[in-house]
């Protein structure tokens, strides 16, 4: 820690030295190389003193656990692709639809992870209101056909 805090104090003593030297910097010609001399100052001034700090991260290291890890992140990543997938379906399904004139549906898509990581359609639920009604006849058989997905029509209010 104390090395730490050795760290800490040269850079700011260094870059309190930098910042004055350069409210003194000569103009012309020698700007340029005068702030390239001062750059180098303060990057050593950062890189000398942290150098010899002396981090242990091996018990942090030890703590953890790598294969929770690769699950939490399986788990995390499997969870998004799901959610994109199921919202791709939906608004296909509701591309679809449009083009049989109904609009305004609403559809949940279930999809799940098998073994092998495939993505597979669970359910597909389509309510449709009832002012389209007139127009859902063979929608099944068509959402079928089209995509291949069984799905199940409800009218709404």
């Amino acid at each position: 820690m104390e090395n730490i805090a050795y760290a800490a104090k040269v850079i700011c003593i260094a870059s309190l030295c930098a910042a004055l030297l350069n409210i003194f910097s000569p103009g012309g010609a020698m700007k340029k190389p005068f702030k390239y001399a001062l750059g180098v100052f303060v990057l050593c001034a950062i890189i000398i003193p942290v150098k010899d700090v002396n981090i242990d991260l091996s018990s942090v290291l030890e703590s953890v656990s790598y294969e929770e890890l690769s699950e939490d992140y399986g788990i995390a990543t499997d969870g998004i692709v799901k959610d994109e997938f199921e919202s791709r379906i939906d608004s296909m399904i509701q591309e679809r639809l449009k083009s049989r004139g109904i609009s305004d549906a609403n559809i949940q898509t279930v999809t799940d992870i098998d073994s092998d990581n495939c993505i597979y359609i669970k359910k597909t639920e389509i309510y449709v209101k009832k002012e389209y009604a007139d127009k859902i006849s063979g929608l099944k058989a068509d959402i079928q056909d089209y995509f291949g997905i069984k799905a199940e029509i409800f009218v709404t209010r």
